[in-house]
């Protein structure tokens, strides 16, 4: 009863004969429920039935041949019903004894499970969020080089070509002004996309000194 894990003893027909209280905390049952007579394979789940059933007949091929020994203990992981009909993960250590008299017994070792799925799921979780994160990162890396850069491109291009045809004096400032201002959009652009592909950092920490100035004098 001091055991963390649920041990329970089960005859040679599969009834549970002894258990201890931590198979009661697993399954959620009531203190005055009895668990003895219950049929071990009844609370495991239907789609693990099969797979615990092929570590049973694993066990009594490899099963020990006097009273003495003990069978070598095989592990599966599978889920047991609870008594709300709810489904708890668990690890099944088991191993067959022999009595004196000749019958073997099953001892299962039963190890809730809940705690470390649960924390995968949530691991699994976070990184399907990241997934849609990168790939909305890339929908925004494809829409900002379409739909931004190329009409630029376009408005550069336009206006080198404006630039070698018969512009007035008067009006190749503007025109220089229209092209830098178009290239320094592109230059900017260019710097998102960058960033936002390789992730931005922030800016590197560098000491400064004021005594340390050159004099601009």
């Amino acid at each position: 009863n001091a055991s963390l894990d649920a041990v329970v003893i089960v005859d040679d027909v599969g009834k549970i004969h002894e258990y201890n209280s931590a198979l009661r905390n697993i399954l959620k049952r009531r203190p005055d429920e009895d668990i003895a007579g219950m049929d071990l394979m009844d609370l495991i789940a239907k789609e693990d039935r099969k797979e615990v059933g092929q570590l049973i007949a694993t066990l009594r091929l490899d099963s020990p041949v006097s009273p003495t020994e003990m069978g070598v203990a095989q592990r599966i992981n599978a889920r047991i019903y609870d008594a709300n009909g709810g489904l708890c993960p668990v690890e099944l250590s088991c191993a067959i004894d022999y009595s004196f008299d000749g019958r073997f017994s099953f001892i299962v070792f039963i190890r809730d499970r809940s705690q470390e799925v649960a924390a995968a799921n949530v691991l699994r979780d976070a990184r399907d969020r990241a997934r849609l994160d990168a790939k909305a990162k890339e929908r925004f890396l494809s829409v900002l080089s379409h739909e931004m850069r190329t009409p630029l491109h376009g408005v550069i291009t336009s206006l080198e070509l404006v630039h070698l045809g018969e512009v007035k004096a008067s009006e190749q400032g503007f025109l220089l002004t229209a092209s830098a201002c178009a290239k320094s959009a592109l230059t900017q652009i260019d710097d998102v996309l960058a960033l936002t592909r390789n992730g931005y950092l922030g800016d590197v920490d560098e000491p400064f000194l004021p005594s340390d100035r050159k004099s601009t004098r």
